[in-house]
């Protein structure tokens, strides 16, 4: 719990960060979209496998385990999904200062707020309110509350209401969004780690053989990585607006991978996608 709660901080101090500089004019982001015409794959999804009931009962035999995920399969839109199921940019009215963040709804009532690798996962719904067709979610940034809605432009663009202080915010469509870094050249692995790993809070690990990593607590925040392995220690680089390094240390025990002290199951690939 102690591990979940300095990630959140550490999450909302880095949004804030963004917020600091969307303010003083910051236009940069470190994701993909197809308004900055890059090209990557779409990679944003309706949700997370489901953890085993324990980290013990998850973890396969070793002759069961596979260690490549396709990570464009993590957070992907459902189809058909609903009038909302897309990515959006806020571009007036209320959060229109947040130029770097894309808002992704799945289809399936999942909410994000993503900005260049990382992303805040939430819930969204649709409604009838007193007659009126209502959109409700709950984000860290930008987002929150219910809203009346109307679209305009053959639903790529809506504006919605804030049912609570009348306030608008105006929201476009854009085609596609991946928070997957772009891969490194000749990554340095160790392949004693790569495939996906679990510890007992839910929360996940993913180290690619194309130097691509993935961290996230289940139905909280996600971030992918670049990085490379060796000697203990792992160095990944992340990005909002701008790249950010972190090193960690590691061992393996067997299937138990301690990874900066703390304990994750190897579990099959399949799981985690």
């Amino acid at each position: 719990m102690k591990r979940i709660i300095t990630k959140l901080i550490c999450t909302a101090l880095a949004l804030i960060a963004v917020l600091s500089l969307a303010a003083c004019g910051e236009k940069s982001s470190s994701g993909t979209d197809t308004s900055s015409g890059a090209s990557q794959a779409s990679s944003a999804s309706s949700g997370q496998a489901s953890a085993a009931s324990s980290v013990s009962g998850s973890a396969a035999s070793s002759a069961e385990i596979k260690t490549e995920a396709d990570l464009s399969k993590l957070h992907q839109l459902t189809s058909p999904g609903d009038a909302f199921t897309g990515y959006w940019k806020i571009t007036e009215g209320t959060g229109s200062d947040l130029k770097s963040f894309v808002f992704c709804f799945d289809g399936a009532k999942k909410a994000y707020l993503m900005v260049g690798t990382m992303g805040y996962i939430g819930n969204y719904d649709l409604s009838v309110k007193n007659g009126e067709n209502v959109f409700t979610t709950k984000l860290v940034f930008g987002l929150d509350g219910d809203y009346t809605y109307s679209f305009f432009q053959n639903n790529q663009i809506v504006e919605l209401k804030n049912v609570s202080d009348n306030t608008t915010t105006t929201m476009e469509k854009i085609e596609s969004f991946s928070s997957i870094p772009e891969a490194p050249e000749d990554p340095q692995i160790d392949e004693a780690i790569l495939g996906a790993w679990l510890d007992d809070t839910g929360a996940y690990l993913y180290f690619g053989k194309d130097g691509i990593m993935y961290s996230a607590q289940k139905n909280i925040n996600f971030t992918f990585y670049t990085y490379s392995a060796a000697d203990g220690k792992i160095k990944a680089v992340s990005a909002m607006t701008e790249p950010i390094e972190d090193e960690f240390t590691y061992k393996l025990d067997g299937n138990t991978l301690v990874f900066n002290r703390y304990n994750y199951k190897k579990i099959s690939a399949d799981e985690l996608v």
